[in-house]
C-alpha cells in the first residue's frame, strides 16, 4: 500500500522570523488554500535526482550524498560540503541558512 503525504503550505523554523500560513499570504480574500494529497511513490523526482535513485524510497533518498541531485556535480556536492557542512539531500534541506534563504523568497513573493 502506497504512504500518502500531505503537503501544505511549508513552515521554517529561523529564530525570530514567522511565516505566515499559505491561506495567509497567497489565497484570495475569502479563500483558503487547498491541501493538496500526493502519493509518495508517484510522485515525479525524476527530474530532481538521478535516474539511479528513481526507485528508491524518499526516506533512502534523503540520505544520499548532495550530488544525488541532478545538475549537482561531485565537486558542486564538495564545494558545499565544505561551505555548510552537509553531506546529504536531507542535511542539504535542513540547513539553516537554506530555510532562511526560502523564507524569505516565499515572504518576498513572485519574482516581478
Amino acid at each position: 500500500m502506497a504512504r500518502r503525504l500531505l503537503l501544505t503550505a511549508p513552515r521554517y523554523p529561523v529564530p525570530g522570523l514567522e511565516v505566515p500560513e499559505q491561506s495567509e499570504t497567497h489565497a484570495g480574500a475569502g479563500q483558503v488554500a487547498e491541501r493538496q494529497e500526493v502519493d509518495t511513490h508517484m510522485a515525479d523526482i525524476g527530474k530532481y535526482i538521478d535516474k539511479s535513485h528513481e526507485s528508491k524510497e524518499f526516506s533512502e533518498i534523503a540520505e544520499l550524498p548532495i550530488d544525488a541531485l541532478q545538475g549537482v556535480s561531485q565537486a558542486d556536492a564538495e564545494a558545499i560540503q565544505k561551505a555548510f557542512n552537509v553531506r546529504t539531500i536531507r542535511q542539504l534541506a535542513e540547513n539553516k541558512f537554506v530555510r532562511a534563504a526560502q523564507a524569505i523568497a516565499l515572504l518576498a513573493g513572485p519574482k516581478a
